[in-house]
């Protein structure tokens, strides 16, 4: 299985690859993240916490929905950070 096959077939994006796409419509992680009035780490942290309004900004730049991007992250398009932990334990 070719490596281009195995990221097609993984629904998750991983740092990189959202990097390098930022890249390809000319913007970069501290851009997206000076446009809209927060530091220029913040996107960067983004990748690495949850953190659902930069999710949403880093989403938006490359036109889809954060939960494409971390699928880990959210809950029927709810971000898991806001939901009751009872509803993530199935309890």
């Amino acid at each position: 299985m070719s490596v281009l096959h195995q990221e097609q077939s993984d629904p998750a994006w991983d740092a990189i690859r959202i990097k390098g796409e930022l890249q390809r419509r000319g913007l970069s992680l501290a851009e997206v993240s000076r446009r809209h009035g927060y530091h220029p780490n913040s996107a960067a942290r983004a990748l690495r916490v949850a953190w659902p309004e930069m999710e949403r900004i880093i989403a938006d730049a490359l036109d889809m929905k954060p939960e494409t991007l971390w699928p880990d992250r959210y809950v029927d398009g709810v971000p898991r950070k806001y939901l009751p932990r009872r509803k993530l334990n199935g309890g």
